[in-house]
C-alpha cells in the first residue's frame, strides 16, 4: 500500500457540497466566461441551467408577458412615489 493511497481520505466529497448548491451530475458549472470591463474573462461560477453568472445576465431577463410588464411598472410606479414621499419629508428648509 503507498502511502498516497492512503491519503485518500484527506479529499473533499464534492458530491454533498454539489448537493446543497444544487449542481447535477454533468453540469457545466465552470467560469461564466463572459469578458469584464476591464477586458479579463469572467471568473464567477455559471448559473445552473445558464451560459452566464449571475452579473452577467445569468438570473431574471425580465418580464416577457404583457401582464408581467404592467405588473412590473405598476410596482416602480408605486415604489419611486414612495420614495419621494419620504424624501420630502426629510427634505431641509433652505435658508434664506
Amino acid at each position: 500500500m503507498d502511502w498516497l493511497d492512503s491519503m485518500q481520505w484527506l479529499e473533499p466529497d464534492l458530491t454533498a457540497l454539489d448537493a446543497v448548491l444544487g449542481v447535477l451530475p454533468g453540469d457545466d458549472y465552470g467560469p461564466c466566461g463572459a469578458r469584464c470591463r476591464d477586458g479579463h474573462a469572467c471568473k464567477a461560477h455559471k448559473v445552473q441551467g445558464s451560459k452566464r453568472c449571475r452579473m452577467h445576465g445569468g438570473l431574471s431577463t425580465g418580464p416577457r408577458t404583457s401582464e408581467g410588464i404592467e405588473r412590473i411598472r405598476e410596482a416602480n410606479t408605486r415604489r419611486w412615489a414612495e420614495y419621494r414621499a419620504t424624501k420630502a419629508i426629510q427634505r431641509p428648509e433652505l435658508p434664506g
